[in-house]
């Protein structure tokens, strides 16, 4: 299956819970150049398994992504989840569990919402979080805090706490003792990330 070109979101006052687009079934599915939105900050833009995202867009939904397994998501937007109300807790990508996943040369700016990653704690192996742009959320990056099996964390840019659009408390949250974390920097100096 082969979605492109297409700009979804529910009609108004919708929720999009289960997803405006959602694909968990059998078969793999390509989806190119394609905008998902909400009006209302509930629900995900995307709820997607086994999948190719390219060139992507969400925004104004609780959740950009439930993301799960076997999926790769790259140069996207994914910004602006869950925009205003008094108890924003949303994310730009979130996985409850799901192994093989790639994530990679995309931008992820999510302001004062939970993260623009949250993982599992225990039902996420196999992740290769690259070359992406990282802003927002009390904590930008929430590692998985038991199942680090196959993790890489490389080369991506945070925006630090204290800068436009960073973090509230800091750029990472359990991600001490992935397999891989190297060349991560922060985008206002160059300096390093640690994990």
């Amino acid at each position: 299956v082969v979605i492109r070109r297409l700009m979804v979101h529910p009609p108004a006052g919708g929720k999009c819970s289960s997803g405006n687009i959602h694909h968990e079934g059998a078969g793999n599915i390509l989806i190119e150049d394609t905008t998902s939105y909400c009006d209302v900050a509930r629900g995900h833009g995307f709820w997607i398994s086994s999948a190719v995202l390219n060139r992507v867009r969400t925004y104004g939904c609780e959740n950009g992504f439930e993301l799960n397994a076997n999926t790769t998501v790259r140069r996207s937007l994914i910004a602006g989840s869950e925009n205003g109300g008094n108890d924003p807790h949303g994310d730009g990508i979130q996985s409850q569990g799901g192994d093989n996943v790639v994530i990679e040369g995309n931008t992820l700016l999510q302001g004062a919402i939970t993260s623009a990653i949250i993982t599992n704690p225990d039902r996420n192996r196999n992740w290769k979080v690259r070359d992406n742009f990282l802003g927002g959320g009390a904590y930008t990056l929430y590692c998985p805090e038991n199942g680090k099996a196959g993790w890489e964390v490389v080369r991506n840019r945070f925006i630090a706490v204290g800068q436009p659009g960073g973090a509230a408390y800091g750029m990472t949250d359990a991600c001490g003792g992935l397999p891989v974390w190297s060349g991560n920097r922060y985008d206002h100096n160059g300096a390093a990330v640690n994990a």
